[in-house]
């Protein structure tokens, strides 16, 4: 016999949910652990987080710290270390939430990439060869003072960059935000968007534009074909470009 949410019978099953809901929020804000770990040095680190933000700051060793917050299992970590390339992963095994957060310190020299499908990824200090992907629609893939060349794909989230010493950088996202700032200019720089806006500021100095988009272009900079400094947008939304005096 079916029974209705309003019946007395019908309403226990309900106000024990609420009980058990509320036991396990307290669960969640009381089960959590951080750890520091060293890595041996490697020529290739690969960072996957499906759990939480992956912060990424230069340093002479490679350590990992994480910390985690679960609501019934912890967060599996594994790491599978070796001198070609080291794979660091997290992730929620399971249908109850957790989370973790990965900050990593990397020596200079370092081939790194970041996958991350859960909050973005930050990249603080960095210097040589960066790729990160990130999928998350809320997400945000920041990108600091670092040097060398990076690569960014995000299929969702917006990017953003600031005082950038690059010399080479390819950004890739579907309809998010870019904003670029530059202390150095770029030696290339391409970016690739879709319908959401993109803000760069160079320093100033030469550099070659070239801007393809249906929408708004306001463009401060003076195009000098030849320049050392190539400038190259493809998107779909507003596009403004613009030199600041360090």
């Amino acid at each position: 016999m079916a029974r209705s949410a309003n019946s007395p019978a019908g309403r226990r099953p309900i106000a024990l949910a609420v009980v058990v809901s509320f036991f396990f929020v307290g669960g969640w804000l009381d089960r959590s652990a951080e750890g520091r770990l060293g890595l041996i040095e490697t020529k290739r680190l690969v960072v996957i987080s499906d759990a939480g933000p992956v912060v990424v700051r230069a340093a002479d060793t490679l350590t990992l710290t994480h910390q985690d917050s679960w609501l019934i299992n912890p967060p599996e970590l594994e790491i599978v270390e070796g001198d070609a390339e080291t794979i660091v992963r997290t992730r929620c095994d399971g249908p109850f939430p957790c989370r973790s957060t990965l900050t990593l310190t990397v020596p200079s020299g370092t081939e790194l990439v970041v996958v991350a499908s859960s909050d973005g990824a930050h990249i603080e200090t960095f210097d040589g060869l960066v790729t990160v992907f990130s999928s998350d629609d809320e997400g945000l893939v920041t990108l600091g003072p670092i040097r060398g060349t990076a690569r960014v794909v995000a299929t969702g989230g917006r990017v953003e960059g600031y005082g950038l010493e690059l010399e080479e950088l390819d950004v890739e996202v579907v309809d998010a935000r870019v904003d670029l700032h530059f202390n150095e200019n770029p030696v290339r720089l391409r970016v690739a968007s879709g319908r959401g806006s993109t803000r760069i500021s160079l320093p100033e100095g030469e550099h070659e534009i070239g801007v393809s988009t249906s929408q708004t272009v306001d463009i401060d900079v003076a195009s000098v074909p030849g320049a050392d400094s190539l400038v190259n947008v493809m998107s779909d939304g507003d596009v403004r470009i613009w030199t600041d005096e360090l």
